[in-house]
């Protein structure tokens, strides 16, 4: 039989060892969320431009995602078209 016993230094290690990988998960998710909400921002932009360019006019994101509470016919929040 095997009998392992565990001193409060191993504790201590497993303890940091534990926080240190969920500390660089938590990075890394962070990185990676900020690196995907970049990139739509930029090829969102992007696509506006060539809108503006064939139209010859400025296109509003927010009343094209939005509608206004007004043109709902509802007070509180705005609805997804």
């Amino acid at each position: 039989m095997c009998i392992t016993h565990l001193d409060r230094q191993d504790y201590i290690f497993l303890l940091l060892i534990g926080f240190c990988i969920f500390s660089t998960g938590t990075v890394a998710a962070w990185l990676t969320g900020m690196c995907a909400v970049l990139y739509q921002n930029a090829r969102r932009k992007a696509s506006e431009d060539d809108a503006e360019e064939e139209h010859g006019q400025r296109v509003d994101s927010s009343r094209r995602i939005f509608q206004n509470r007004v043109d709902s016919g509802q007070d509180g929040f705005p609805q997804l078209i």
